[in-house]
């Protein structure tokens, strides 16, 4: 298949979840990439007239494709009844549980906020994490010792950062959280991460974004989830902890489930994307995934900006890159953009990764040329053709904003 063929199969497949009759016909496969944010909105709008209120006053099952959900009121519960086996596509695992949150960050919170509640947390010290927002959340919850709780050791592995399962073999400790954000969904990766976690006779937490590399790019809204296997092999809990009991839950979900609703981060029936689970998405998408992990490599090594002061840093996932700079320089979106247009291109200014364009995004720390200034480039899914365009464009990005620095 051509690539605009790829693009136009990905619209079909999520055309069926919003009914449209006749899909438009597309000449330039990166005007497809363009209309999925139009599609993605297009299916959130079809799906939220169909979802129940707030309240769910028929108090009915919530059924659809991908979603079967029973709730009173939304903030306080949506209780999904397909699990970690439907959405993560992996062989049921019979000790574990499922909830869908507001987002990652929102699962992470509700995590932590939870075992805080209950235990003195200590983080293991082979723990990855890279995430500005989970390093402040892990700085909130652990380090805070208390005599009167019992202490449980965490090992966190951050997807952003790290994919070095072994330690879920080698290493002590209590229970085991784990940002999958970064691995694709029916991927090597996470058959790796479940082979290791079915061996562990301990609680391990699974938690995920599902917008980065779930949603086939559309930009379809914020979504979470927390899986837990093994929710029964963490002992002392305190049940007294417990407001409002589900009795269809066991004591750990149950306050996890609870501790999401109290901090807001609980999960929103509208945010649901009606594709998830949806087994011929998931492999489009990993196809998707895999040309970016490739694009990724080859971008790179199209670079010209490396020296002394400028350094590019990769990660495991291969979804974006760093470029490093000491220089007292600022970033130009305006400059990036205009490049963008003159390569006929359709590169973003903006946060976040997983989408199918090339993105400048995530400043981190000020341009002041006395600390690395840290941006963050986003790989596409593009043609070869395209992929050069784009080292192209970084090219002569990077050299016109560092001009005064290397050329004086």
């Amino acid at each position: 298949m051509s690539f605009l063929q790829i693009k136009q199969h990905e619209l079909s497949l999520l055309s069926k979840y919003i009914k449209i009759p006749t899909l438009p016909m597309f000449e330039n496969y990166l005007d497809i990439q363009n209309y999925k944010s139009t599609i993605g909105r297009n299916i959130k709008a079809f799906h939220i007239e169909n979802a129940p209120s707030v309240t769910n006053q028929k108090g009915k099952l919530y059924k659809t494709e991908n979603l079967q959900a029973s709730f009173n009121y939304q903030r306080e519960g949506v209780y999904p009844k397909q699990g970690l086996d439907y959405y993560y596509k992996t062989k049921q695992i019979k000790n574990s549980s499922f909830l869908f949150t507001n987002s990652g960050q929102g699962a992470n919170a509700s995590i932590l906020l939870t075992l805080k509640n209950h235990f003195s947390l200590e983080l293991h010290k082979k723990s990855s994490v890279w995430y500005y927002e989970t390093i402040k959340l892990l700085k909130s919850s652990v380090g805070h010792q208390s005599k009167e709780l019992p202490t449980l050791s965490i090992l966190f592995i951050d997807s952003s950062k790290s994919n070095n399962f072994e330690l879920i073999e080698t290493e002590v400790f209590d229970c085991i959280i784990v940002d999958t954000t970064c691995y694709p969904l029916t991927g090597v990766t996470l058959r790796d991460l479940f082979s290791k976690c079915s061996k562990l006779n301990k609680t391990v937490f699974l938690s995920r974004s599902h917008l980065k590399l779930d949603s086939l790019g559309t930009d379809c809204g914020n979504l979470g989830s927390i899986s837990i296997i093994n929710p029964t092999n963490l002992h002392g809990l305190n049940k007294d902890l417990i407001i409002k009991k589900n009795t269809d839950l066991d004591l750990l979900t149950n306050l996890v489930h609870e501790t999401a609703g109290i901090l807001g981060a609980g999960f929103n029936i509208d945010n649901f994307y009606p594709f998830l689970g949806d087994d011929k998405i998931n492999e489009a998408n990993l196809e998707r995934v895999t040309r970016i992990q490739r694009n990724c490599d080859t971008l790179i090594s199209l670079l010209k900006i490396e020296n002394e002061y400028i350094t590019i840093k990769t990660v495991p996932h291969k979804l974006f890159f760093f470029v490093h700079y000491q220089y007292k320089a600022q970033a130009n979106k305006n400059l990036f953009l205009k490049l963008n247009s003159l390569h006929n291109l359709n590169a973003k200014y903006c946060d976040s990764f997983g989408f199918d364009f090339l993105t400048h995004g995530n400043l981190i720390k000020y341009e002041d040329g006395t600390t690395p200034t840290i941006i963050r480039i986003t790989a596409p899914d593009y043609d070869q053709l395209d992929l050069e365009k784009s080292a192209l464009l970084l090219n002569q990005y990077f050299k016109e904003i560092f001009k005064e620095e290397v050329y004086p």
